[in-house]
């Protein structure tokens, strides 16, 4: 159900966990509350952000029925498949890599994402969308240009 009346009454999880019933129901934090050490009262996006796409991450449900529920993204490959894009978990690609499904979809990254270093439109502050943007890659060496480097084992000699 909705929130309790009183607020709540968080203290170590900073309100950014799934048992604080303000962040759950995607409500900021009130002077009802009784909270200590509250992230969820809109002064520490950046943070509140982030627990929220990590929650999405390893818990799909979370969040159901509020404006934060996450949601899969059906598009056509440039090969004419459909694919389902949750969002990708790239650390050092920085989602430029085809093995980013994102970027291999031709989709910027989204806050379904908890990607790190992303250089493929996933930005910490910015507001939560919901839709994401087609990227148009520049074949001739712009950002997103794929160039073939000699890879690790078994591709040179004689």
């Amino acid at each position: 159900g909705a929130p309790r009346e009183g607020g709540c009454r968080c203290g170590r999880t900073k309100c950014l966990k799934q048992y604080c019933q303000c962040f759950r129901h995607d409500v900021r934090c009130n002077p009802e509350c009784s909270c200590e050490d509250c992230h969820n009262d809109g002064n520490h996006e950046k943070e509140r952000i982030s627990a929220i796409r990590h929650i999405r991450r390893s818990n799909p449900t979370a969040f159901q029925g509020t404006a934060l529920q996450a949601v899969d993204i059906k598009v056509q490959t440039p090969r004419g498949s459909v694919k389902t894009v949750r969002g990708c978990r790239c650390r050092r690609s920085k989602c430029q890599k085809k093995y980013c499904e994102c970027f291999g979809a031709g989709l910027a990254c989204t806050t379904n994402c908890v990607c790190t270093d992303c250089e493929n439109g996933n930005s910490m502050s910015s507001p939560l969308v919901e839709e994401s943007h087609l990227i148009k890659h520049d074949p001739k060496g712009g950002k997103g240009s794929h160039h073939k480097k000699a890879g690790k084992g078994g591709g040179g000699g004689t």
